[in-house]
């Protein structure tokens, strides 16, 4: 194939060269997932303007490469699936585009590897393409393997807080160890006469080296074994056939690091002292076991969508998890990359992905091709391949196998022969396959057009909302919290995650404007109009979040919790908040947290039934009926989170306070006390707990509140209320200057706060009050 220099060439080959590069290298910290939002942006990006200049090139002389061969189309076709799976997702954003860590299973994704892959396999047979991609693929490697090694060397410790370019720590070294059996094989065929093969040498040791330090300090085993494997392989492969690489003694340095890496995986494990973070991934049988229901209750042709095997295990696990240490971790992926595809897109889809690699594998096993050129790749395609099967892969190692797989792909599958390409490419172009190719060549720019804008708004979305996150994080106004996630919405209609923190941002305004007024009564009528129309906005995100992902339970359970604030404000809000938390209780019915907040809305209620029977011309007894019904139903939910999770202290809590309402103090205080014992440190268990002694009030009940009002003041001396009721325990005992002391103290926090000085003067003239006063503090929504 003669050289060409054309623009859309040029666009094809240096496209590709910078995705190898940039893959396993880039990450930018404006994002608050660095690793795969970047390398997806970057992915559809570099890709479609590769694809383009495969369809330019096409316009003066097509091809004389079969640009979509079986393995191609079988591809293509594994993308239509996805297609018809994210239209059935429940959760469409999360499959069409991809999320914080699922971007694998996403169709852009797959769209964005598709057109690697057609332009990979045109720009393939050019030789000095070839040889500029392997030195793009080591140095990628040797990149992202010198940022590893000084993460791990420098104190800040980038690898185990998660900042290299890759990942999470085991994703690393993965990566670490495809990359460096990549550049293992390398080394014996490599010669001093190509151009930049200094470079190459250089970046292929730099590349071997770094692995090996990476899989050593992070010290994963099945990394590790890999490494060890491959190593072998390399060497026992150049040995055999000595002949054809011209450094074969190289071979030596496969034997070394497959024996190193041995002595790090069975003898000295652990031996430089990293420890990384564990990472929660389901078993083998767990996860068959949730993929088994997902496909049972969805389809078992199409699965559920991509990116949500989330969703299924969290309602289809093993309740028992609740009582491990990961009750409350929300997992993306199964056991294994495969696992994820047979959740996501069903049998057809799984099929339909194993059919390219089948048939590459078959046409290099029936044509026995393994020149020491192709060594790295098969290395490097078999490597990948596998770990489907052992793991969740990440997007770096899917792209390396894609790349891997073009590669092979276009050996493999010789096509028509090179003397019938020339016999076609001599013909004149006919005048309607000119005009087709003119037709798709404008039809691919103006969809990679917009693929590229599309995906840069997205990424620009999701740089304006780790701002807003950051603000947060950083106490910044609430005003400018919401200002920026509603830019970020904005810029991205189609994410609910926006949403779903605007309407908790909004809610929090709320509460922070009503909170400026100690009488709501008292508020003018314009700023009830106004925060009447917030509550509003507030529920109606809430409630677009649930519309654009209705299988995602967190989107519910904000909704619930937005409408459960606003019961006493909006009269319709109760009914809204049972609705939302009975949805988000349908899709995660083994979370002690979800049967906890479903259970707060049936006690909000009861507070505003027994709000309404006190109202002038109120039925009384009507009220309580419901009342009782309501904490009843509290009680039964509450319950049940104890079940899932035995030592759930929120559910003791709120159980204690249940019973306080109905009136059984002792069982209230026995909930209490039984929750302080493993709670020490918790200020608001021993408020309640010291409040129920002094409504209670039996003997000895004084001195047990006064402990605990003590202790919750010790923890936190800008208490107000924990003051405030241990001044009436001082009362009740008859020690006076003691009581004033304590209303001195919140008086000192709080100098305006008009009860705390009446209270002080009354107790300066010697007046002694017994009774319970009222609790300080402003009124909020939820009050």
């Amino acid at each position: 194939m003669q050289r060409d220099t054309s623009f859309f060439l040029k666009l094809n080959r240096w496209s590709l060269i910078a995705l190898a590069v940039l893959m396993p290298v880039a990450f930018l910290p404006f994002t608050l997932e660095p690793f795969e939002i970047t390398k997806q942006t970057m992915l559809v990006v570099l890709s479609v303007l590769s694809f383009i200049g495969v369809l330019g090139s096409q316009l003066k002389q097509p091809s004389a490469q079969k640009l979509f061969p079986p393995s191609v189309l079988s591809v293509l076709a594994f993308v239509a699936v996805t297609a018809v799976a994210a239209l059935g997702s429940s959760t469409p954003y999360r499959s069409w585009i991809g999320g914080s860590g699922i971007e694998t299973e996403s169709v852009l994704t797959w769209i964005g590897l598709f057109c690697a892959i057609v332009s990979f396999r045109f720009a393939w047979m050019d030789s000095p393409f070839r040889r500029a991609f392997r030195h793009a693929m080591v140095t990628g490697g040797a990149g992202a393997g010198t940022l590893a090694v000084v993460g791990i060397l420098v104190p800040s410790s980038w690898v185990l807080s998660g900042v290299n370019s890759v990942g999470t720590a085991n994703q690393l070294s993965l990566v670490a160890a495809v990359y460096g059996v990549f550049a293992l094989a390398m080394l014996p065929f490599q010669t001093r006469h190509e151009r930049f093969a200094l470079w190459e040498a250089i970046m292929t040791w730099v590349t071997a080296i770094s692995s090996l330090f990476i899989l050593a300090a992070v010290d994963y085993g099945l990394a590790l074994g890999f490494f060890a494997a491959g190593s072998l392989i390399v060497c026992i492969a150049v040995i055999a056939d000595a002949t054809r690489y011209p450094r074969y003694k190289l071979a030596l340095v496969s034997f070394t690091s497959c024996l190193i890496a041995s002595a790090f995986l069975f003898v000295f494990p652990g031996f430089l002292g990293v420890h990384p973070p564990l990472e929660a991934t389901p078993s083998f049988s767990a996860s068959k076991e949730v993929v088994s229901k997902i496909l049972s209750h969805s389809s078992s042709l199409l699965g559920s969508g991509g990116g949500t095997f989330q969703f299924g295990f969290a309602k289809y696990h093993d309740p028992a998890m609740a009582k491990t240490g990961f009750w409350d971790t929300r997992i993306d992926h199964a056991y294994s990359f495969l696992f994820n595809i047979v959740a996501s897109f069903g049998w057809l889809g799984l099929l339909c992905f194993l059919v390219a690699p089948v048939i590459t594998l078959f046409q290099l096993v029936r044509r026995k091709i393994l020149d020491p050129e192709q060594l790295p790749w098969v290395l490097g395609f078999v490597m990948s391949f596998v770990l489907f099967f052992v793991y969740p892969i990440s997007l770096v190692l899917l792209g390396f196998f894609i790349f891997c797989l073009s590669a092979l792909s276009v050996v493999g599958d010789q096509g028509v022969s090179l003397q019938e390409n020339r016999r076609a490419a001599s013909h004149p172009n006919k005048p309607a396959k000119r005009t087709w190719r003119i037709v798709v060549f404008v039809l691919g720019v103006f969809a990679g057009t917009w693929l590229v804008f599309f995906s840069g708004q997205r990424y620009a979305s999701e740089i304006v909302y780790a701002q807003a996150i950051r603000s947060d994080r950083t106490h910044a106004s609430i005003l400018e919290v919401v200002e920026r996630l509603d830019r970020a919405r904005d810029l991205n209609r189609w994410n609910d995650l926006y949403v779903r923190n605007l309407s908790r941002s909004l809610l929090f305004l709320l509460n922070e404007k009503v909170g400026e007024y100690s009488d709501t009564e008292a508020m003018p009528e314009e700023v009830k109009t106004a925060l009447k129309d917030t509550a509003a906005l507030s529920v109606e995100a809430a409630k677009e979040a649930t519309r654009l992902a209705p299988g995602n339970a967190r989107n519910w359970l904000i909704l619930g919790q937005v409408e459960r604030e606003l019961i006493p404000l909006l009269p319709e809000a109760a009914s809204g908040a049972l609705l939302a938390f009975a949805a988000a209780y349908e899709r995660e019915p083994n979370s002690p947290a979800v049967a906890v907040e479903y259970g707060l809305a049936q006690t909000a209620i009861a507070a505003k039934e027994v709000a309404e029977g006190a109202k002038a011309g109120g039925d009384a007894a009507a009220a309580t009926r419901k009342r009782d019904e309501s904490l009843k139903r509290a009680e039964g939910l509450f319950d049940q989170a104890i079940i899932l999770k035995p030592d759930y202290a929120p559910a003791h809590y709120q159980l204690g306070l249940v019973y306080q309402q109905q009136g059984r103090m002792d069982d209230a205080i026995g909930k209490m006390e039984s929750v302080a014992r493993y709670n020490e440190y918790d200020v608001g268990v021993y408020f309640q707990l010291g409040l129920l002694y002094l409504r209670r009030n039996a003997d000895g009940d004084v001195n047990r509140a006064q402990q605990s009002l003590e202790h919750a003041v010790n923890l936190l001396p800008g208490y107000a209320n924990a003051r405030w009721f241990l001044a009436t325990v001082y009362e009740r005992q008859k020690e006076g200057a003691k009581a004033i002391e304590q209303v001195e103290k919140i008086l000192e926090y709080n100098p305006e706060d008009q009860l705390a000085q009446a209270r002080l003067a009354r107790l300066k003239a010697g007046k002694l009050n017994e009774n319970l006063p009222e609790i300080l503090g402003k009124k909020t929504v939820g009050e």
